[in-house]
């Protein structure tokens, strides 16, 4: 079978899995066993995919982290030629038992231009997968990243996005619903889908918090305007979400992002950037070492 760079960890992590590059699939048959565990999940049965809008969305997380990342350069971001990646390609799509809808999306997106060492994240302890130089470390495997969370459990239409292991989120895009789940919700958000439906419960992903893929993408942005997370480098964004304890290093970063006009214009834009690299520069010298 003829392999492009994604192909190069799989049967390292998985094994071959069966090609499958269509985008049809049986409709999933009811449960045979009577001692099956099933769970009752929320979500939209029925919203619409769209890639130009999931490329949209996507871009403009890139366009704000790279406002907010202290340290990230401009060319640590690789954004993709107007045909798309020419190496994701189907025999990707085989390989990685993902159909063409998801393998088109995927030669459409920006990625961060992983570096040797600690990959760059999206979230706390979360690096973002890039698809178009290959995926994982496999000479690492404490940092190892995988194909898919759940190995077979996720179908060819499902295809995650960022994960990583102990204490990080996973970010799983439907390409069927048009939406997004995630594991790090734990509030009810105004943008959480509603629907109900009853699931094998070794689906363990469909049970995850749903959300349009526009809704998601902005809700990340506005924890960073909230200062509920905060951006120190392009391989650590430190969190106090959910009623964590705020240690006095967080207040301090905080602070400095506030007296420089953080958060600005809401996008990335109108606050003093360099002022605020300079105190978080004083804060790791106060703090005896790397911001952590």
């Amino acid at each position: 079978m003829a392999s492009g760079p994604l192909t190069r960890v799989r049967d390292f992590f998985l094994g071959p899995l069966t090609a499958q590059t269509n985008d049809s699939e049986p409709e999933p048959s009811e449960p045979s066993s009577p001692t099956s565990e099933f769970v009752i999940i929320q979500w939209l049965p029925s919203t619409q995919y769209s890639q130009d809008v999931t490329v949209r969305a996507i871009s403009s997380y890139y366009n704000f982290l790279s406002t907010i990342l202290f340290d990230l350069q401009p060319e640590e971001i690789d954004w993709p030629p107007p045909s798309g990646w020419p190496q994701i390609t189907e025999e990707d799509g085989a390989y990685l038992n993902k159909n063409k809808t998801v393998i088109e999306l995927l030669r459409h997106l920006p990625y961060f231009r992983q570096p040797q060492g600690d990959p760059f994240v999206w979230m706390q302890d979360t690096p973002v997968l890039c698809y178009q130089q290959g995926v994982g470390y496999a000479d690492d495997h404490e940092r190892t990243l995988f194909v898919d969370p759940y190995e077979s459990e996720v179908p060819p239409h499902v295809v995650s996005l960022a994960h990583g292991l102990v204490d990080a989120y996973y970010v799983m895009l439907d390409t069927e619903r048009g939406v997004i789940y995630w594991d790090g919700c734990r509030e009810m958000p105004g943008t959480e889908l509603t629907s109900t439906e009853v699931v094998e419960k070794r689906h363990k992903w469909k049970t995850y918090s749903t959300f349009l893929v526009e809704d998601f993408f902005e809700m990340l942005k506005q924890k960073f305007r909230d200062l509920k997370w905060i951006a120190v480098n392009p391989t650590d964004i430190r969190e106090i979400d959910y009623g964590s304890q705020i240690d006095e290093e967080y207040n301090h970063m905080r602070k400095a992002l506030q007296d420089a006009g953080w958060p600005g214009d809401g996008e990335g834009g109108g606050w003093d950037r360099d002022a605020a690299a300079k105190k978080f520069s004083e804060i790791e010298e106060e703090f005896d070492g790397p911001i952590s």
